[in-house]
């Protein structure tokens, strides 16, 4: 038999068991009692196929609103793990009727019967609906939690630990929406918006963190590079057209530098590439091969190839970067001087 079957089984609206009335009824016949006692609720004990159940609220108290008997229902009601100790006082738990209450509606052998709240008054309350009637300097109390309202509540709980799942979730990805951004802005804040390639606050950045890994006592190159004639491309093609020999000319130094090295705008038409790797060679040998890559390459709207002008300066330890920069600018304006189109290195290395 389920537990639902033996609360109706047992419930003070069953015949069967001699728990026979009208549960609104305000009073009950001296053979009521008589019916209890056959079914265990005596003395001062509760029958034992009650003493399990949760569904059922069942308790035996003397007119002190000490605890001569309960089930597990009654814990459950109380929300403890267990029934009161033998002698305990639980008059205190009854809020609405109180028990002062429930001895006067029951004081000339009526049966209360109706709401029951039970709780500490504060913390929690709990309502359940069934009878109390005094015997014997007893009172018994049988009463039955609403399974159905337990099951809305369960329903209920169920859907809110599924709606907060469902808010960890979006919080995990907004955050990661939030990491993508940060870190798109972090790019974008450090890339050249026409050409994509770094910017000069990249190239600072990237001086700091090769002076401090150690990476530029061991060498560091620069090679700045600078297109030919540009203004002219702009006076005579105008400036869209300017703007594609840009992204061409970075697309092209970009395809002749290493993963490693770091290819930056330095503003207008002036770029420059940072080697952390290699020596002077390896510096003048990409400078060149950027350079004749650039020479052969067509620029939608340019009549005829451009050209660039190159300076290559190199340090074998600790450069400071304007310093490196300046070296390998003032080489980049003797490449102009002497003809351009041509890589020129900086006359010593920079300390």
């Amino acid at each position: 038999m389920s537990e639902r079957e033996r609360v109706d089984a047992l419930s003070y609206g069953s015949v069967d068991d001699g728990l026979a009335g009208d549960a609104s009824a305000s009073r009950r016949e001296g053979a009521d009692y008589d019916m209890l006692a056959e079914a265990g609720l005596e003395a001062e004990r509760i029958p034992s196929i009650l003493r399990n159940l949760t569904a059922v609220v069942a308790a035996v108290m003397d007119l002190d609103g000490r605890c001569l008997d309960a089930n597990r229902g009654f814990a459950y009601l109380l929300e403890s793990d267990g029934p009161p100790p033998p002698s305990a006082s639980i008059a205190p738990w009854f809020q609405q009727p109180g028990f002062g209450a429930l001895l006067a509606a029951t004081a000339d052998g009526a049966a209360y019967a109706g709401n029951l709240s039970v709780g500490d008054g504060a913390r929690f309350a709990r309502t359940v609906r069934g009878e109390v009637w005094r015997r014997g300097g007893r009172l018994l109390l049988l009463a039955e939690h609403d399974i159905a309202d337990l099951e809305r509540l369960s329903a209920a709980v169920t859907q809110l630990n599924e709606q907060l799942a469902e808010a960890q979730r979006e919080l995990v990805r907004a955050n990661r929406r939030l990491r993508r951004d940060k870190e798109e802005i972090r790019r974008l804040m450090l890339a050249d918006p026409l050409t994509g390639v770094a910017n000069r606050r990249a190239l600072d950045e990237r001086f700091r963190e090769v002076s401090a890994d150690g990476k530029a006592a061991v060498g560091l190159g620069a090679v700045v590079a600078d297109i030919d004639h540009f203004k002219s491309v702009n006076d005579t093609y105008g400036h869209a057209v300017g703007d594609k020999a840009l992204v061409t000319f970075a697309a092209v130094m970009r395809a002749n530098t290493r993963n490693d090295d770091l290819v930056a705008r330095l503003g207008g038409e002036e770029f420059c590439v940072l080697l952390t790797q290699g020596d002077l060679d390896d510096a003048v040998a990409v400078a060149e091969r950027i350079r004749a890559a650039f020479e052969r390459t067509e620029i939608e709207g340019v009549d005829g190839r451009l050209s660039a002008s190159f300076g290559v300066a190199y340090s074998r330890a600790g450069a400071d970067g304007d310093d490196l920069l300046r070296a390998a600018d003032a080489a980049l304006y003797r490449a102009k001087a002497a003809g351009r189109n041509r890589v020129i290195i900086a006359d010593t290395d920079q300390p």
